[in-house]
C-alpha cells in the first residue's frame, strides 16, 4: 500500500491532468480566460468603489491592478473614523478590513505628528459578488448606527 502512494507521489500527475492543463495554456485558452477574470473584478471594483462612494468612504485613486481599494475613512462617525475601531466593529459583522497602520513602514514606528495612517482602511474586492456586496451591506448597517 504505501508502495502505491509513493509511486503516485513519485510519478507525477497523470496523463488526463497533463492533457488538461496542456489545454489550459493554449494561447486563445488563456486570452480568454484572462478576459473573463478582467471583466469580472471590473464589475467587482465598481461594487465595491459604488459601495464605498455612497457610504463617505473615499479612496486615495481608482485601483488599477490589484483587488484592493485603499480608502479612508476620515469623514465616519467616530469612533468609526479610527481604522483600528473600524477593523473591530466591522469584524464584529464578519466583514475583514485592514488598518492602514499595517502599511506603515517605517522604522520602529516613531513619528513626532500623529499617526498618518489612522484613517485609512484597506478593502479587497477579490472575493465573489455577493461577498462584495454583502460586505458593503453589513458596513452600511454599522455606519446607520453611528450617525
Amino acid at each position: 500500500m504505501l508502495n502505491r502512494a509513493a509511486s503516485a507521489v513519485d510519478g507525477g500527475p497523470s496523463m488526463l491532468s497533463q492533457r488538461a492543463t496542456l489545454a489550459a495554456l493554449e494561447e486563445s485558452r488563456m486570452e480568454q480566460e484572462t478576459t473573463a477574470l478582467r471583466a469580472e473584478f471590473a464589475i467587482k471594483r465598481k461594487i465595491m468603489l459604488e459601495g464605498l462612494a455612497e457610504l463617505g468612504i473615499r479612496p486615495a485613486a481608482e485601483p488599477r491592478g490589484t483587488f484592493y481599494v485603499w480608502a479612508s475613512i476620515r469623514d465616519l462617525p467616530a469612533p468609526l473614523n479610527d481604522a483600528d475601531a473600524f477593523f473591530h466593529a466591522c469584524l464584529s459583522r464578519k466583514v475583514m478590513t485592514v488598518p492602514g497602520r499595517f502599511f506603515d513602514v517605517r522604522p520602529y514606528r516613531t513619528r513626532p505628528a500623529e499617526e498618518p495612517y489612522k484613517s485609512w482602511v484597506r478593502f479587497s474586492y477579490g472575493p465573489s459578488r455577493d461577498v462584495v456586496k454583502t460586505g458593503i451591506e453589513r458596513i452600511a448597517a454599522l455606519i446607520r448606527e453611528y450617525r
